[in-house]
């Protein structure tokens, strides 16, 4: 198989999107297009570097959003839910006298769930915190762990059990906003609790670095969670934030429409020429299955010329054995009737002497007499 068509067989496009995945759900929980992208030619590069090497900027690009970024946004999804519902498990694991709550529930009931005692008392195992011991539910080697894993853990535990969040399912802005905070207190050497997961505290570190989250997931978008009051400068800012953000994202629509319709015509220039090569290969395959027949008929032409030659000679060497036979045969008659007439005159003659014989001795009688 050429290299070619090798990196857009399916099979093989799976594969890379599977491991891709695998890596991108430990680097980057709520990656943007950008860093997804990023991670896919780091990943590539080092894996596949004989099939990659020689790609200029241009080439990825299209292989990228054409080839792999849908799929792989999918599958990114669909890992980062597994893990979500793998925390969920654990949580329950951890907490295990703690009641099932129906996602059905009124928000009352969520309330007064999330408000019960055991979850906000300490674990018997006071070396291990609450967060440490989901951790360790939800994956048995924590030393292959990364800091965005665990800040994500942290994160879903902040959401499914503080009592302020009267509902269960994920908020993925929120989810995503909380994980940037828990990764800085990662940085700083903060603890996680749950008692302060909504503290003035956080909410003041959040609008010191609302403009930092905004530039890492320009895709993802503004976390839509009302965190108090703004002053009317914040929000005069917010608001003209916005504007440039919607004339931005309506100005990379436009583009992205442009690349997409750029996208169609060099696919389908692609697929003419893969549609050309294969009509080529087998106009060539064609032409050899034509050839081998000729070949093939000469070669039966050649044998039965052959067996034709064989029989021929055969036929003369019997027809010779035959004419020697009835050679020999009318010899043999010519001679056997040579000694007849042989005998016949010995015979002849014999009696002829004796007829003398008689006459002589007839004739000598009368002249005795």
């Amino acid at each position: 198989m050429k290299e070619s068509d090798e990196m857009y067989n399916q099979t093989f496009i799976n594969k890379i999107i599977g491991e891709i995945a695998n890596k991108s759900i430990s680097k980057k929980i709520y990656p943007n297009s950008k860093k997804l992208k990023e991670i896919s030619a780091r990943f590539l590069a080092n894996k596949y570097l004989e099939l990659f090497e020689n790609w200029r900027n241009k080439r990825w690009t299209f292989y990228f959003d054409m080839i792999l970024q849908r799929k792989l946004v999918e599958r990114h999804r669909s890992r980062r839910g597994a893990l979500s519902t793998q925390i969920r498990k654990s949580i329950f694991s951890v907490f295990r006298s703690l009641p099932k709550i129906n996602m059905k529930s009124t928000p009352s009931e969520i309330k007064a769930w999330k408000s019960l005692s055991i979850l906000h008392s300490k674990l018997e195992n006071d070396e291990t915190t609450w967060c440490g011991k989901i951790i360790n539910e939800t994956w048995q080697d924590t030393s292959k762990v990364s800091k965005e894993q665990i800040s994500f853990v942290v994160a879903i535990c902040e959401s499914f059990l503080n009592p302020n969040n009267e509902i269960l399912k994920n908020d993925n802005k929120f989810l995503s906003k909380r994980l940037k905070r828990n990764l800085k207190k990662m940085e700083t050497g903060r603890e996680f609790d749950l008692k302060d997961s909504d503290s003035n505290e956080e909410t003041e570190s959040d609008s010191s670095t609302s403009d930092e989250d905004e530039d890492e997931d320009e895709d993802e978008g503004e976390v839509s969670r009302n965190e108090g009051e703004g002053s009317e400068e914040r929000s005069e800012r917010e608001r003209s934030g916005e504007g440039r953000r919607s004339g931005k994202r309506r100005s990379e629509e436009r583009n992205e429409e442009r690349r997409s319709k750029e996208r169609e015509r060099r696919s389908k220039e692609r697929s003419e020429e893969r549609n050309k090569e294969r009509e080529g290969r087998r106009s060539e395959e064609r032409e050899g299955r034509r050839s081998g027949e000729r070949r093939s008929g000469e070669r039966r032409s050649v044998g039965k010329s052959v067996e034709r030659r064989s029989v021929e000679r055969s036929e003369g060497r019997n027809e010779e054995r035959e004419g020697r036979k009835r050679e020999g045969r009318r010899s043999g008659e010519r001679r056997s009737g040579e000694r007849r007439n042989v005998g016949r005159s010995v015979e002849r003659r014999s009696v002829e002497r004796r007829s003398e014989e008689r006459r002589s001795e007839r004739e000598e009688r009368n002249e005795w007499e």
